[in-house]
């Protein structure tokens, strides 16, 4: 075809072909001359283009119809059905359908005998006649040739619950290999060029001519341009309908293949005497059916099933499955490729879900499952079909719970599991609303129908889900953007979920099938930058590693606008998402200007599968106003923290640190801008004489354990970014330091007081609770749990002693000298004045300086106290007044007299009336906290028992009773003056010698009396990245997993490993059990005269490693052992949700075979080690 051209009055060039009149038809045409111009020539061109833009609207309107009606919205559909079924579209296209084929063809066979006769003087007559016969031809043997065949079929894709409307669609179908796709391409173009001729040359023996010739330069481009819509619409058309993803297309030709299919299977059972034995075949007949029985007795029934219903693709995927269980790979084959073009290579969610429960459970992470009595719910499943499967249950009347079906229409809309149980008389009767967390579990299937699918899993408000016999962690925070893979072969698989919650359970999963291997996430938080300086050095980019089976390997991390830079590579294994820290490298210039909004840069990910860009934002703060840093964690995560700088000038050279901890769900912004107080018509934000510092730590740690540990890491790192940045002015020292906290933040500042007594300069905690285990029923110990009726005492006790450091009441006596400030609001339920009243009492007894307030009329939180916006329920003048005083005054025993400081010794003491300085340590866990007086136990005689030192400080001397302690030291405290080294030291009534030297502290010790099968490196693969990932999930934190091959001893030592796998399966694991006294021998465990050979165990036990490092083993003598000890990682149910293995855990336990049913009622034994790894009777539950 070539181009539109003007050729001035000599020639006409059409749209398509170039022609040129002779004289004498310019000569007739000429001497034509009408009177008067005709409206549709004096208006062709609008007519042209509005003809374009009609064709191009009625085509995007059918293609969006064809999208809408596949939209998981229902009010969607209902629109996506209109269109279609009842709508112009479908009025349209039968009329298109009605002329196809061979009408069309006759018609233009007749059109183009009057083109002939009429146009044989004209070359575009005889063209436009050529045209049509060939067009009219092609039609016809077009019908009786097997092609595109169209049908009306029931679409797959609108669920409804809506008797009334019949939801059907109009499908094109047709094959869609590349020959027929040309074909039809042909078809429509050809079309259009012989019509459109026919039109130019219809138009061009009119009487009108004449006024075309005269207006020529005018004509040519419109007249084209009314050619495009017929070719645009032939192409469109078909190209939206063959689009596979948007609509699915069957054939009636690949129908009658799968009825043929049927009918010959149906044949050939009936041959071999086997028939359908179901009275009634419904779905929950042939499910029961197909669980309950070996493959060939479903057979038949499916068959017969899918002959009076061949579009249903659950049951094809089932019958697929049936036949690859049977080694009929053939007949599999056809059932999933008939599966697969119904509904895709996955289902993309489970309509129909069985539920069995509730049950009670306790309140720690894990406890006993009483379906395990009946063989765990891989066995009670199998019958959820069948009638009168019956199971008991304390929480409902009769105690009788049966199976129940949930639907779920959407993806989207998830589903909600409510049972009916009298919760308020339980709560009544009970005096515990802790009786309302339920467990139970949730069964569906995942239908593959395609080979090796790596399927994406996200499901949310769940910790844990399996997949068969798989577990995958699940997306317990609702983050929204984590997915885990499973790599699933076609057919059904069984898709379990243990429900843990209270009142009601909203769950969703959804699934897909994996689009890209490796897929970088946005951040979680990124760092400020502060008045145009880069303040902190870190930022965590996370990284998911979809793939099956190859682990990804992060080489590097760069960006043009910023220096980055990573340690080292990172590996990322199969199935692993994965927080990698990036480093931002320091510099004391300006990365932006000071008075910016934000800078943006963007970040390329190079990774051993390719290279992935993200755009980043900082945000730009100044100076008084709160700004986000990130710090390198204990536990190698990067983590976030707020800070304010000082309003006014400090005291001292350096300057104190507020130290405020959050409660639940507060951001550390939000922490650190609850400081504020208006003055003069605007906020100042911050305290008067000292930094003001937030942190945070994802995950339900109630500030102890991690949490506790990353306020003093946010702690130490903001001092070294102050410290070196030479921009800013006010430098911190954090020795001296004030803890405060609102509700959960309130008890962290207990916790730290009491551990770090040292640095306090004062406490201030507000609305704070004492132990999660007696604070608002959410951590009941040992109260309505599964295994309260199995656990022996022995155990309860070694269980309580895991978390009796966290206990701030029994460690009072480590603050008695720290001036505290205690408040609450009168009327506050959240936290019950009770609690704060408690510590009060106790805080009396020992006579220690506390103040304590209930503010009348106040809650949980308010904002202001006195006065609008007098800094409320964390900064008011009473706050401020408290803090102030102690930055000046902190806890020193001098007198302060006419601006002079007197620290002489010997002077009554300010707080106890006392001249001999007394005080009692108390330490649970020597792990956790520094000292008090400078005097840190570091060993304990009996591990995780009660510890004690006694201690009186006088002019002269520093007498020390100890009780439970094996080893401590002694230095100058930074806040109390002790001058030990000047001192007689006696220890027990014995003096010691102090040694010589200059260091600054002593120490005083106490005399007192990938091996395996393919299979069992893959299993222990899963588990390494489920650990990894719920670390992941609950508290930020990245655990890289290396094969046991690839350890390198001397990059290891200092580092805290977990170890998974027998010596039989572990390289590693020998090294380490050599160190400990338990023992294992021929799938037994042996621990002193103890020995332990059920079927069924599993081991975790704690070991030493490298320089003051610790192993965690974790191994079984059988797959359901290993099970069993890897779900002690189990987090609990939102918001205290814990990192895995932090809760309730001691030295070592060794499960039994009922421990899923017992919980830990089915521990075997479970203690603490002596001070040399050795076992001690005394602190073991096993009697031997």
């Amino acid at each position: 075809m070539m181009g539109a051209k003007q050729t001035g009055n000599n020639g006409l060039t059409t749209g398509w072909c170039n022609l040129t009149m002779s004289d004498r038809e310019k000569d007739r045409i000429l001497t034509t001359s009408p009177t008067k111009t005709p409206p549709f020539l004096r208006n062709i061109t609008i007519i042209a283009r509005l003809s374009t833009l009609a064709t191009l609207a009625g085509t995007l309107m059918w293609a969006a119809a064809i999208y809408v009606v596949q939209d998981k919205d229902r009010a969607t559909q209902y629109v996506g059905f209109y269109l279609i079924q009842e709508g112009c579209c479908c009025f349209c296209w039968q009329l298109v359908m009605w002329v196809d084929n061979w009408k069309k063809g006759i018609l233009y066979l007749l059109i183009a005998f009057p083109v002939f006769l009429e146009g044989m003087r004209t070359v575009l007559g005889i063209v436009s006649g050529f045209l049509l016969i060939v067009c009219g031809l092609l039609y016809i043997l077009k019908t009786f040739k097997e092609g595109i065949v169209y049908t009306v079929t029931e679409t797959q894709y609108i669920p409804t619950t809506t008797p009334v409307i019949k939801l059907v669609t109009h499908e094109i179908s047709t094959q869609t290999d590349d020959q027929q796709l040309i074909t039809c391409l042909f078809y429509g173009i050809f079309d259009s060029i012989a019509l459109y001729d026919m039109f130019l040359y219809l138009l061009w023996r009119s009487s009108f001519a004449v006024f075309i010739q005269r207006n020529i330069s005018s004509v040519p481009r419109p007249l084209c341009i009314t050619g495009v819509p017929a070719v645009l619409q032939n192409v469109l058309k078909y190209i939206f309908l063959l689009a596979r993803n948007k609509l699915r297309i069957i054939s009636k030709k690949d129908e009658k293949h799968g009825k043929e299919f049927l009918e010959k299977e149906k044949k050939s059972l009936l041959s071999e005497k086997i028939t359908c034995t179901l009275k009634k075949v419904t779905p929950r007949s042939l499910d029961n059916l197909r669980l309950s029985y070996k493959v060939t007795k479903p057979l038949p029934c499916y068959v017969d099933a899918l002959l009076e219903n061949p579009k249903d693709w659950k049951k094809w995927t089932v019958l697929g499955d049936l036949y690859e269980k049977n080694s009929k790979t053939s007949q599999a084959s056809t059932c999933f490729k008939i599966a697969s073009k119904l509904v895709g290579p996955v289902s993309t969610y489970i309509s129909d879900w069985s539920f069995i429960g509730p049950f009670v459970i306790g309140k720690i992470e894990w406890d006993g499952d009483p379906l395990e009595a009946y063989g765990g719910i891989r066995n009670v499943s199998k019958y959820r079909y069948r009638k009168g499967e019956q199971f008991y249950s304390e929480l409902v009347k009769d105690t009788l719970i049966e199976w129940k079906t949930f639907k779920q229409d959407t993806a989207d809309n998830g589903i909600q599991i409510s049972p009916s149980v009298q919760w308020n008389e339980l709560i009544n009767s009970l005096g515990s609303v802790g009786i309302t967390e339920w467990q139970g579990w949730m069964v569906g299937d995942i239908y593959v129908t395609e080979r090796d699918q790596n399927i994406l899993i996200q499901c949310l408000g769940l910790h844990t889900v399996y997949v068969d016999d798989i577990p995958v962690a699940s997306d317990v925070y609702h983050r929204e953007k984590f997915w885990f893979g499973v790599h699933l072969s076609r057919g059904v698989h069984s898709f379990y979920v243990h429900l843990r919650t209270k009142v009601a359970a909203t769950k969703k999963c959804i699934f897909q099938v994996d689009s890209s291997p490796v897929r970088v996430l946005a951040p979680h938080f990124l760092p400020d930058l502060v008045d145009g300086h880069l303040f902190s050095q870190y930022i965590s980019i996370p990284i998911s590693n979809y793939h099956h089976s190859k682990w990804v390997k992060v080489t590097k991390i760069t960006s043009t606008q910023v220096e980055l830079a990573i340690e080292r590579s990172f590996s990322i294994a199969p199935g692993q998402t994965a927080h990698i820290p990036v480093q931002l490298r320091k510099t004391e210039e300006k990365i932006s200007s000071g008075d910016c909004d934000q800078f943006n840069f963007v970040v390329k990910i190079i990774t051993s599968e390719g290279v992935n860009s993200l755009p980043l934002e900082f945000r730009c703060r100044r100076s008084g106003q709160s700004f986000l840093f990130t710090f390198l964690d204990h536990d190698g995560s990067v983590q976030q923290a707020a800070a304010v700088e000082p309003i006014m000038a400090c005291n001292t050279e350096l300057c104190p640190v507020l130290l405020t901890l959050h409660g639940t769900t507060v951001p550390p912004q939000n922490q650190a801008d609850s400081y504020k107080r208006m003055e003069s018509e605007e906020y100042v934000f911050g305290v008067d004489k000292a930094w003001l510092l937030a942190p945070t730590r994802h995950g339900a740690h109630n500030w102890e354990g991690p949490g506790a540990l990353t306020a003093i890491s946010a702690l130490f790192a903001l001092t070294k970014h102050v410290q070196e940045h030479s921009w800013v002015a006010k430098k911190i020292d954090p020795n001296r330091v004030v803890y405060a906290g609102h509700s959960m933040g309130g008890h962290g500042a207990w916790h730290l007081a009491t551990h770090y007594p040292d640095r306090g300069l004062g406490l201030i905690t507000l609305a704070g609770w004492i132990k999660k285990e007696e604070y608002g029923d959410s951590n009941l110990f040992f109260r309505h749990d599964i295994s309260a009726s199995h656990v022996d005492p022995a155990i309860k006790f070694i269980l309580e002693a895991c978390i009796a450091e966290n206990d701030a009441d029994r460690h009072i006596t480590n603050i008695k000298d720290i001036p505290i400030l205690a408040r609450i609001g009168a009327d506050d339920r959240t936290v019950h004045p009770f609690y704060v009243r408690r510590m009060y009492r106790l805080m009396k007894e020992i006579k220690a300086n506390i103040t304590y307030m209930e503010i009348h009329g106040k809650e949980h939180w308010w904002w202001d106290t006195k006065e609008t916006n007098d800094g409320g329920v964390v900064n008011d003048q009473q706050i401020r007044d408290f803090t102030n005083a102690r930055f000046v005054e902190g806890i020193s025993q001098c007198k302060v007299t006419e601006g002079e400081k007197d620290c002489s010794e010997g002077r009554e003491n300010k707080y106890s009336g006392e001249n001999v300085r007394n005080f009692t340590l108390v330490t649970y866990n020597p792990a956790l906290g520094d000292g008090l007086n400078g005097i840190q136990v570091l060993q304990q005689s009996i591990p995780m028992r009660t510890s004690k030192i006694i201690g009186s400080i006088s002019r002269s001397s520093i007498n020390l009773q100890t009780v439970n302690v094996a080893r401590f030291s002694i230095q100058e405290p930074p806040n109390r003056r002790t001058n030990y080294r000047q001192k007689v030291l006696k220890v027990d009534g014995k003096k010691v010698e102090m040694p010589g030297g200059k260091d600054s502290k002593i120490f005083v010790c106490l005399k007192k009396g990938t091996l395996g099968s393919p299979e069992d490196s893959a299993r222990l693969q899963a588990m390494a990245v489920y650990i990894a990932n719920l670390f992941l999930l609950t508290s930020d934190t990245t655990v890289e997993i290396i094969k046991d091959i690839d350890v390198d001893p001397t990059t290891v030592e200092d580092m805290n490993l977990i170890v998974l796998g027998s010596e039989e399966e572990n390289l590693v694991t020998i090294s380490f059990l050599e160190d400990i006294p338990i023992k294992r021998k021929e799938g037994t465990f042996i621990l002193e005269e103890c020995k332990f050979d059920d079927s069924r165990m599993g081991l975790l036990t704690l070991a030493p490693h490298g320089k003051g490092r610790l192993a965690l083993l974790i191994l079984g003598n059988s797959v359901e052992g290993l099970m069993d000890v890897v779900s002690l990682a189990t987090p609990t149910i939102p918001p205290m949700t814990r990192s895995p293995f932090s809760n309730l855990l001691p030295d070592y336990v060794i499960t039994g075979q009922d421990f899923q049913l017992k919980g830990p009622g089915g521990f075997l034994c479970a203690g603490f080690y002596g001070n040399q790894w050795e076992y001690r009777c005394e602190m073991s539950s096993c009697v031997c």
